[in-house]
């Protein structure tokens, strides 16, 4: 079975176009891992004349993952180092199953006790040799 894992990157008051940018490079980062899909989530449309329908969740992105797939694990490691390269300080939320996750803007052994927190809740099975 496959779980959704959403991604969102919180704006941190920079331009919509910048945000747009690095979420792109999170959106390429993720891609190199052997996951089943990351994508763009897709926003309502726009009503005519109105561009907010479009950029309203530029910044979310949809992973597919096997279920207790320890890829999970792979993905936040991801995502914490993209954090470090960002150059706004941002925050992100990783949610899937109901189980969410706030990365940044906590001391790093906190955030590495809620992330150990929250893989266990979304039972990460153990990393299995590859044959």
């Amino acid at each position: 079975m496959i779980g959704q894992l959403q991604i969102v990157v919180q704006p941190s008051g920079g331009d919509l176009e910048f945000l747009e940018q690095e979420v792109q490079a999170l959106h390429e980062d993720l891609l190199l891992l052997d996951i089943p899909g990351v994508e763009h989530a897709e926003g309502p449309p726009a009503p005519e004349g109105a561009r907010a329908g479009a950029a309203d969740l530029l910044n979310v992105l949809l992973v597919s993952l096997p279920s207790a797939s320890p890829l999970l694990e792979n993905v936040v490691g991801v995502v914490k180092e993209w954090l470090g390269r960002t150059t706004e300080s941002r925050k992100v939320v990783l949610e899937i199953d109901g189980n969410r996750l706030e990365l940044g803007g906590v001391p790093v052994e906190e955030q590495r006790r809620l992330t150990d927190a929250w893989l266990a809740a979304c039972a990460v099975a153990p990393q299995e040799p590859r044959p």
